[in-house]
């Protein structure tokens, strides 16, 4: 059984959980149907479904953790209602039937408005790069990038005019001397 420091902390979980179903709660849960959920499970009724379970100490929404789900997520948090579950796979039940299709254009100029001048980060940059070594792209989105990258404003892809002849001289050196270490 739990101490008394661990029951306190569960109290804690338990609230919380309730609190996510409260009607005062302006981001109220909503089930697949679009009905409020209640929370009807005392605290002993929660706590011992989680107990019994075996998952009480892998509690949580990262990977590998288990979470409280009710059937087909619909109904209230009840009796014969709720299991324990990995937390990815209850992601995954909500999911499904959803339209995971592209964003429209509407929104997709939303979200570029919102993003505009936003500066990302050397570190996400280094985590952009390091996700797509390897990856081998299509003739077609080679195209779309070439595309995009036309006439944009820091010189990549940028249309130039002619280069000079100190320009070209230079980059016949360089590819040159390239060649003759190899």
């Amino acid at each position: 059984m739990l101490d008394e420091s661990e029951l306190k902390k569960a109290r804690r979980a338990f609230n919380r959980c309730k609190g996510q179903c409260s009607p005062s709660n302006v981001n109220r849960r909503v089930d697949s149907t679009g009905k409020h959920i209640e929370f009807k499970l005392s605290f002993d009724e929660w706590l011992t479904i989680w107990l019994e379970s075996g998952f009480w100490e892998k509690r949580g929404c990262g990977q590998g953790q288990y979470v409280m789900s009710r059937y087909n997520d619909v109904g209230d948090y009840e009796l014969n209602n709720v299991f324990i579950q990995l937390h990815a796979e209850n992601t995954k039940e909500a999911h499904v039937g959803k339209s995971r299709g592209s964003l429209s254009t509407e929104t997709k100029e939303k979200l570029s408005k919102a993003n505009l001048g936003k500066q990302v980060s050397q570190n996400t940059r280094e985590k952009i790069r390091a996700a797509n070594i390897g990856k081998v792209l299509s003739d077609e989105t080679k195209e779309k990038i070439r595309k995009a990258k036309l006439g944009n404003t820091n010189n990549l892809g940028k249309k130039r005019g002619p280069l000079s002849e100190e320009t070209k001289r230079k980059i016949s050196e360089a590819k040159r001397k390239k060649h003759d270490t190899q």
